[in-house]
């Protein structure tokens, strides 16, 4: 009863709209938060109010009535009450106004307390192609006039009816064409009137047909040159020029109507067309496949073109078109496509490589050389290439590379396995080390010890700093440094940095200038520990750098402020020691330093300025550097920053007021897995200074046998160290999360780990926690770790949305798109998402790609749906073709709806959005 209830939800919104054109019965039919897309460009409306404005220019544009023709609908049930309908139909045109065109929409439907209403509507034109309906003419009214018109134009004439199989039939031939092939009217219509391709020469039939394809489809004249038999079989070369006839009427198998001007060359015209054939001859001698368009003369090809399968398409198959698509392969087709739309005219073409399809199905190595000649408005007159197989020497020189290639991969592996391992060992004791310090600093009153300490710290920080910098330069080669923007005051940030150097400043004695008028700072929304490495790393140097008496000037000034984006430019000009020559260029380089007698200051590890230089650009900022020897530097940059959205700082302001909530850890219980002892007691004092009652388990194995032994809530946190003996972090995180209880999905599990790298964090993110902390242990980052997960995030939560695709920019689009109102998580394939859903950790939409390497994504649909938690999960599909089979697969496999690449961060708001309301 539901479902047909919303067949008729949808049936009265469509007779109201297409038919009765009433705005009132349209709105009747629709929820209040109706969201409504339709086939425009600007036509779209979100609530009554705006779907009203639509619906009356709507109705003024087009005040009569419309037929539309549906086919029955596919309904896909969320529950009893909603359901997504999807439907193709066919607008058929209002006589003498308009074109009839296909159209295909989805509409979600929900029950409510007045019945059944529409709460979406998404409507679209898959093929954008009009079908004109002209009105019909009585040619035999005026069959008298055109003859009389014909039989004046010079050369023979001819109108020719196009058939949907490419036959062309004879309609009228005139007296001047029939004598010119050596025959009457009479006998020479006769001859040709079921067949006008009779007397073309078989060579020239295939390039005929072609061209005349060709000009239909783009809706030009015909235009070609080719030869025919006369009746005593002698040759002559013929121009054809030929145009539509656009009111002739047409019967069933008809394309079109069309009268063709008839010219026989002259002499020197047959003598090109002659030299022409030789000059084709001699290529196929060469062996190399040979093609050739113009926009007149159409698609000319050698005989060895015909070995491959995006033969048939002709020009439309070279340039992508969806007749050759399956000619060339799918991971070619852009760069194939994109060499062809740069190709110019120079002397020494660069050639392309791409995988195209044979006759026989199978692919092989093709070089492409291509020369294009376009007009003075960009587009192509004439392209001409030539195809070499180079299948079997770039098979080999592939070989070549993939090993070169896995040697360097090895190599990186080695070489992040190295440093991840050293810093995992470093970190360990120094997790004690600046641990007990800060214990012993808050115990200790004697001033001496205290200083003793504070010492000790500094060191330990220091021996930090190295770690870090090298751990950076490493993510940086990879390119795997990543950005984690939160919101903050940009005045008390840089006022925070000026601070942080005062100390140096004042004992140096070094006068200090700033210049910051007028400047638009705001509540941004970055990454305020990197911008403050960049402001620490460049001021610092400067005053490193600058003599005891000398001078550091730092200058801010506003480029531009627009679409939320502040621009600022930073100057740091110092009068020191300076850097020369020689040395400037080497100044980003890792670990590159200059020999400087002139100065006592720590060199520190001479990284600093590589570090900066990439966080710069990777805020999408420049850089740049003057420095003379004796003289001091300028170091110049400019960093976009972006202003925090309303949204942002609302929930900064409530995690604010939930910190400053004193006593949210008090009397918490803390389930502790960590196998090194020291790490364990720093961790666990740290705590118990809270108020945090802790339980600790030596491994992995311990942890798991605790959390299962306890009743469901006796544990309000888990912090997990990753490397233990026995079972790691990772797994047992996986295997708490697979647990049959309640809390083990929602119990917050921290990794607390000396494993620093982003790849760890991520792997600790997909084996179910919730946050990584790496080691040594920050104690206040510890404490608003646990007060977030612990109260802010319950109190707080937002809906996830998983998104999966093998391609980063495709997964920024949709990231962008959602990341304002839900909390998104990515895998990079169907694997590493199934991976992460079946740690247990609860989504409550997948976004998912269909073409992926390791796992596809239909694959990954048809692996949800048979995971008992996830049956009822929303899930869309995200991908390039839209054809109606592949919906129904889809449909069929369970997806909930569908979006088309490329699309709009807009239409993947309101998909998701519409889904998840439909729940």
């Amino acid at each position: 009863m539901g479902m047909n209830s919303a067949i008729e939800a949808v049936g009265a919104l469509t007779h109201a709209y297409y038919e009765d054109r009433d705005t009132e019965a349209v709105l009747a039919c629709v929820t209040d938060d109706i969201e409504w897309v339709g086939t425009e460009r600007d036509d779209s409306a979100s609530g009554k109010a705006e779907l009203r404005k639509l619906l009356e220019l709507d109705v003024d544009a087009f005040p009569d009535s419309f037929e539309l023709d549906l086919e029955p609908p596919v309904i896909q049930p969320i529950d009893d009450r909603a359901a997504v309908l999807t439907f193709v139909g066919r607008q058929v045109a209002v006589p003498g106004m308009i074109c009839g065109f296909t159209i295909r929409g989805t509409v979600v439907c929900c029950k409510t307390a007045e019945g059944w209403l529409v709460r979406s509507v998404h409507a679209s034109v898959p093929n954008a192609e009009m079908e004109k309906y002209s009105l019909k003419q009585e040619l035999t009214e005026t069959r008298r006039k055109e003859q009389t018109l014909l039989a004046s134009i010079p050369g023979g004439v001819a109108i020719y009816r196009l058939k949907k199989d490419n036959r062309v039939e004879t309609e009228y031939v005139s007296e001047s064409l029939a004598r010119m092939c050596g025959y009457t009217a009479v006998a020479f219509l006769n001859y040709m009137k079921n067949d006008a391709m009779r007397n073309v020469v078989p060579e020239d039939a295939p390039l005929l047909v072609h061209t005349i394809r060709e000009s239909l489809q783009k809706n030009k004249p015909i235009y070609a040159l080719y030869r025919i038999y006369t009746k005593d079989r002698q040759e002559l070369v013929i121009q054809l020029n030929a145009s539509i006839i656009p009111d002739a009427p047409l019967a069933a198998d008809d394309v079109a109507v069309a009268y063709a001007v008839h010219t026989n060359m002259s002499e020197d015209a047959q003598q090109v067309v002659k030299e022409q054939r030789y000059y084709r001859m001699v290529l196929e001698m060469t062996g190399i496949a040979y093609f050739e368009w113009h926009s007149d003369g159409g698609f000319y090809s050698s005989e060895k073109f015909a070995n491959y399968a995006l033969s048939d398409g002709g020009f439309d198959a070279i340039m992508g078109g969806q007749q050759g698509m399956g000619g060339v392969h799918p991971d070619d087709l852009n760069r194939l496509q994109n060499y062809l739309v740069g190709a110019s005219g120079g002397a020494h073409p660069t050639p392309v490589k791409v995988r195209l399809k044979m006759r026989d199905g199978s692919y092989r190595w093709t070089e492409i050389t291509g020369h294009a000649e376009r007009g003075a408005d960009g587009s192509f007159n004439r392209l001409a290439g030539i195809l070499r197989d180079v299948d079997t020497e770039w098979v080999l020189q592939n070989k070549r590379l993939q090993v070169a290639l896995d040697e360097a991969q090895a190599a990186n592996r080695a070489k992040t396995d190295f440093l991840s391992r050293v810093s995992h060992d470093m970190r360990t004791p120094l997790n004690g080390i600046l641990g007990l310090t800060n214990l012993m600093r808050s115990t200790v009153a004697d001033d001496r010890i205290r200083q003793d300490l504070a010492q000790m710290e500094l060191s330990g920080q220091y021996l930090l700093n190295l770690i870090n910098d090298t751990l950076d330069v490493s993510r940086i080669e990879n390119g795997k440094l990543e950005l984690h923007p939160t919101v903050c005051d940009g005045r008390r940030l840089f006022n925070n940095v000026i601070r942080l150097v005062q100390p140096s400043l004042a004992e140096k004695q070094i006068h200090f200038v700033l210049h910051a008028d007028n400047l638009p700072f705001s509540t941004l929304y970055m990454d305020v520990g990197r911008v403050e490495q960049i402001f620490m790393n460049v001021l610092g140097n400067a005053v490193k750098f600058t003599p005891a008496g000398g001078q550091v000037e730092v200058r801010v000034t506003n480029l531009s402020v627009a679409d939320g984006v502040i621009v600022d430019s930073f100057t740091v000009r110092d009068n020191g020691i300076g850097m020369s020559a020689a040395f400037l260029p080497h100044l980003f380089e890792p670990f590159a330093q200059e020999n400087n007698a002139t100065t006592n200051a720590k060199q520190g590890t001479g990284l600093g300025m590589t570090i900066t230089k990439q966080l710069i650009e990777l805020m999408g900022g420049r850089l740049s550097v003057e420095s003379e020897r004796g003289k001091g530097t300028c170091v110049s940059f400019t960093l976009p920053l972006r202003v925090a959205t309303e949204a942002q700082i609302r929930e900064a302001q409530v995690a604010g007021h939930q910190r400053q909530d004193d006593g949210v850890l008090k009397g918490k219980r803390v389930l502790l897995c960590e196998d090194h002892p020291l790490n364990a007691q720093i961790a666990t004092r740290l705590l118990n200074a809270k108020g945090v009652l802790v339980e600790q388990g030596a491994n992995g194995k311990d942890g798991l046998q605790m959390f299962e032994a306890s009743s469901t809530g006796y544990y309000d946190a888990i912090l997990m160290d990753i490397r233990m003996p026995i079972m790691d972090g990772n797994e047992t995180a996986r295997a708490i999360r697979k647990l049959p209880r309640s809390d083990a999905k929602t119990v917050p599990i921290i990794a607390m780990t000396a494993n620093a790298f982003e790849s760890d964090r991520r792997e600790a993110l997909l084996a179910g926690m919730n946050e990584h902390l790496s080691k040594p242990i920050e104690p206040e980052k510890l404490y608003q770790t646990l007060e977030k997960l612990m109260k802010l995030e319950r109190t707080f939560a937002r809906k996830k949305i998983l998104v999966v695709d093998d391609v980063e920019a495709n997964r920024a689009v949709i990231r962008a798109s959602l990341m304002k109102d839900y909390d998104v998580i990515e895998a990079e394939n169907g694997k590493l998402a199934l991976d992460y859903l079946q740690a247990h950790h609860w989504v409550d939409a997948v976004i998912t790609d269909i073409q992926m390497p390791e796992m596809d994504g239909l694959e990954l649909i048809r692996r949800i749906r048979s995971m008992e938690p996830y049956r009822r999960t929303v899930i869309i599909a995200n991908t390039q073709f839209g054809d109606p089979e592949q919906e129904e697969s889809l449909l069929a496999l369970g997806a909930n709806d569908f979006v088309y690449k490329p699309t709009t961060p807009r239409i993947i708001e309101i998909r998701v959005r519409n889904a998840l309301h439909a729940l």
